[in-house]
């Protein structure tokens, strides 16, 4: 009887899954090659972003497949904006058979004082750059700041397990645990 009861706890622990509440995408962009108006690096070096979805992008979506993000980011130049300080932004992707994100652009224009950042890697001519221009405190777009082109960065992903999810594989560790200190004594 007592075998019977850790394999049962064994078999939970092999078969319980973490099942994933939110996916996080990261991008970390070259450094800028190029800068306009006297800005050099530091502080306008690259772009980096992120962006979280309810759950991993679709596999094999076509370029400019939009996507609605939880969350998003765009960082450059000393200028974090978000979903709360821009006027306007998007996110639109393309993804291998696996859901890795191959095209992208993402885009967010800021609101005064602080910055329009782009990311963007298409198929189109001239279409692969990182830029910033920062927005004076009226609201005028200003030169480029930095720029790279040609050379996209790197995505990384990570995945938030649900906590429920956790709950449940923790209860079955210990439920293992405890039927199976008896047997080892």
């Amino acid at each position: 009887m007592k075998f019977q009861g850790v394999i049962a706890c064994a078999f939970v622990v092999l078969v319980c899954t973490v099942a994933s509440a939110n996916v996080t995408y990261s991008y970390v962009g070259n450094p800028f090659d190029q800068f306009g108006q006297g800005y050099q690096c530091p502080p306008v070096c690259n772009v980096e972003a992120s962006f979280t979805v309810a759950q991993p992008l679709a596999p094999n979506l076509p370029e400019f497949s939009p996507v609605t993000p939880i969350s998003m980011t765009l960082d450059s130049g000393g200028v974090l904006l978000t979903l709360a300080n821009v006027a306007q932004y998007h996110i639109t992707v393309s993804t291998d058979g696996s859901g890795n994100i191959g095209y992208f652009s993402l885009f967010m224009y800021g609101d005064p004082g602080t910055a329009r950042i782009v990311a963007q890697y298409t198929s189109m001519a001239g279409g692969t750059f990182d830029d910033i221009h920062y927005i004076d405190a009226n609201g005028k777009l200003g030169p480029i700041a930095g720029i790279v082109r040609d050379n996209p960065g790197t995505w990384s992903v990570v995945n938030t397990p649900e906590p429920s999810s956790l709950l449940l594989l923790g209860s079955a560790v210990l439920g293992a645990i405890t039927r199976i200190r008896p047997l080892l004594s």
